[in-house]
């Protein structure tokens, strides 16, 4: 289990202006608040190690704690080594930025490449921080929009500052932000139901809804692709989706028969989980950021039932109810409807519907946990039944992130 007590990675992604992933935030849940700098590295050197490695930044979050040993990163030490300035920024606490003494460490820091960002709360501390050398300032986004001035966020962008938006929990504060000036959001807001639901007499949200009936029965392939021909948009996602994870493959892949024989029945049904969060709905080219957010869900939750049951990882309907928890989440938010009626609707097993509906059971939980690292908030503390250290975690993170990052409509 993960306590309160011990060190609790949260690593999730910040959003650029067209909602594709830009930035990994990296910060960590415990009483005394820290980050540890040597989990950071333990875990940017497993993203170093993944097929492609991983090529974005990283913003790790620092308390007054850790500041002491950010010396070790001014010179050439094995810390500043694995924490690279060339994918690591570092959030610095306010005492590191009012600190006399911690301006000279600071500067060594700069004189190394990296860039030092600072939390701001109020237009006055927003240009102290920018006047003392912070290149990221992040800030919370309803208060950018209610209290700081346009014309300040425009100067501060002109000037080299990266403005970075916390808590964007809807998406009018994502397009305010995006409007003016921020380069990476949070993103709250994306897993959030639409305030007002859509009809369920959508005839396309209804044959979605039979697509995914056919596919949790392990239906016929037959019938899988007569459903999906109804949707020209949806095979035409379809053999892109495939496409673009089927790496290795010597050709294209042009047909939903042939993706069968190339990938298999169990890993197509995989990207069909993930397919139907294709934008769907929109005319428009913008992908749907729900699709990575359903992929990293699905991969996440499978990933840490496999270490909370190991004696269960070659479990392969256990690996498959995990990745559907997670990836079957979103459905409301994708559908506009309420879940219980999009699980009445699913021949889901009674351990996934659990999960789905009331977070129950070990697939619950792993789901509670994984929503709560979204939000960047504490993991949830008490009478867990997952077996994970804060290492565990970290990885299992980096893992899912790396898989999820390669999936691609673009």
């Amino acid at each position: 289990m993960i306590s309160a007590q011990a060190s609790a990675p949260c690593l999730r992604p910040l959003l650029d202006v067209n909602q594709s992933w830009a930035a990994l935030e990296l910060g960590t849940h415990r009483d005394n608040g820290a980050t540890t700098l040597a989990l950071a590295a333990t875990l940017l050197a497993r993203d170093m190690e993944q097929t492609p490695p991983g090529r974005l930044p990283w913003l790790i979050t620092l308390d007054a704690g850790e500041t002491g040993r950010l010396g070790e990163l001014a010179g050439n030490s094995p810390l500043a080594r694995q924490l690279s300035a060339e994918r690591v920024s570092f959030f610095l606490p306010a005492e590191a930025w009012e600190s006399p003494a911690a301006a000279e460490q600071r500067r060594a820091l700069e004189s190394r490449g990296y860039a030092l960002g600072a939390d701001v709360a109020d237009a006055e501390t927003l240009e102290r921080r920018a006047a003392a050398g912070a290149r990221l300032l992040r800030i919370d986004s309803a208060t950018a929009r209610d209290k700081i001035s346009p014309v300040l966020l425009n100067r501060l962008r002109d000037n080299g500052c990266t403005l970075v938006a916390r808590n964007v929990v809807n998406h009018d504060l994502f397009i305010w932000c995006a409007a003016r000036g921020f380069a990476l959001m949070t993103g709250e807001f994306v897993p959030q139901p639409d305030e007002c639901p859509s009809s369920p007499a959508d005839p396309t949200k209804l044959r979605l809804l039979k697509l995914l009936s056919l596919i949790v029965q392990d239906a016929d392939n037959r019938e899988i692709e007569e459903m999906i021909k109804q949707e020209p948009k949806l095979s035409y996602n379809l053999l892109r989706l495939v496409n673009s994870v089927s790496v290795g493959a010597s050709t294209k892949i042009t047909s939903f028969s042939q993706a069968i024989t190339l990938l298999g029945r169990r890993q197509l049904q995989r990207w069909l989980q993930l397919l139907i969060y294709a934008n769907q709905f929109n005319p428009g080219p913008q992908a749907n950021p729900l699709m990575p957010q359903a992929a990293l869900r699905g991969r996440l939750v499978e990933l840490i039932a496999i270490q909370a049951l190991p004696d269960s990882a070659a479990d392969a309907d256990l690996r498959d109810c995990a990745y559907m928890t997670g990836a079957f989440s979103l459905l409301d938010v994708l559908l506009g409807l309420p879940l219980d009626s999009i699980l009445s609707a699913l021949p889901l097993i009674q351990e996934v519907a659990d999960a789905l509906g009331q977070h129950s059971g070990l697939l619950g939980e792993a789901l509670a946990l994984v929503e709560c690292l979204e939000r960047g908030e504490a993991p949830p503390d008490g009478r867990s039944t997952l077996r994970l250290t804060p290492e565990d975690l970290g990885r299992l993170q980096v893992d899912a992130l790396a898989w999820a990052s390669h999936i691609n409509l673009a």
